[in-house]
């Protein structure tokens, strides 16, 4: 649904996994949160937070023209982790 290459999918999920990574971090009471290194945005907060805002409103908004559509979602999630 993001990156039109494995090569921007790799990069998406490492993005992404660095974010949940600095949640983490934030719920568990860490003081110090330096910026994970990625490879889609530069070094500071701003880029960072920009950068995954950006990819969650394209995931939220391609999920809403599926409903919108009736288009099925690629994966079977609930079959995946369920069975």
């Amino acid at each position: 649904m993001l990156g039109s290459s494995l090569g921007d999918r790799k990069g998406i999920f490492k993005d992404l996994r660095a974010a949940y990574d600095v949640r983490s971090a934030i719920v568990h009471g860490a003081s110090n949160l330096p910026l994970p290194k990625n490879a889609n945005a530069d070094s500071n907060v701003d880029d960072f937070v920009e950068l995954v805002s950006t990819y969650l409103r394209t995931l939220i908004k391609t999920f809403l023209d599926y409903a919108e559509t009736g288009a099925t979602v690629l994966v079977d999630w609930d079959n995946v982790l369920l069975s």
